[in-house]
């Protein structure tokens, strides 16, 4: 699953484009009243603005049961975020939109935060709800996480 990018956030269009060019299943998020559901993407002019302004997949296609995705299914979910640290906190937009979809995805899948280089911080304060990224990647370096002393440990 790939997070479509949005304003300030790492642009995904390339990343999505060439997961689309290599035939793999790709997977985007959409919201659903304060659910995150997963869509399975075919092509980026399937995408359209929804809600916050965020694109995401047409309504109409939505409707479609072979195009919904199933958390289980995932092997890697690409993560935006406001601040990230080294031990793989992350800091969101503060709705819990990727919590809530995060606490059900299964332990082997692999969370990948995209960030620039100026969104890692020393430490960010987290929850027991809270899950931690695996892996960072910004634009100078692919941070493989430690969460030694973190709560939100998958």
């Amino acid at each position: 699953m790939v997070y479509v990018g949005y304003r300030s956030e790492v642009a995904t269009s390339d990343l999505l484009l060439r997961l689309l060019e290599e035939r793999l299943d790709v997977y985007v998020p959409w919201c659903e009243l304060d659910q995150m559901r997963l869509f399975r993407l075919q092509s980026a002019d399937e995408l359209t603005p929804g809600a916050f302004g965020i694109p995401e997949p047409d309504s109409e296609l939505r409707s479609d049961p072979d195009r919904l995705g199933d958390l289980a299914v995932l092997d890697a979910i690409v993560l935006p975020g406001i601040a990230f640290d080294r031990q793989g906190g992350r800091l969101g937009q503060g709705r819990g939109y990727y919590d809530r979809l995060l606490n059900a995805v299964s332990p082997e899948c692999i969370l990948i935060g995209l960030a620039f280089d100026v969104q890692m911080i020393e430490i960010i304060p987290v929850e027991s709800h809270d899950i931690s990224c695996d892996v960072i990647v910004t634009e100078s370096e692919v941070i493989r996480c430690s969460p030694l002393s973190k709560e939100g440990t998958r």
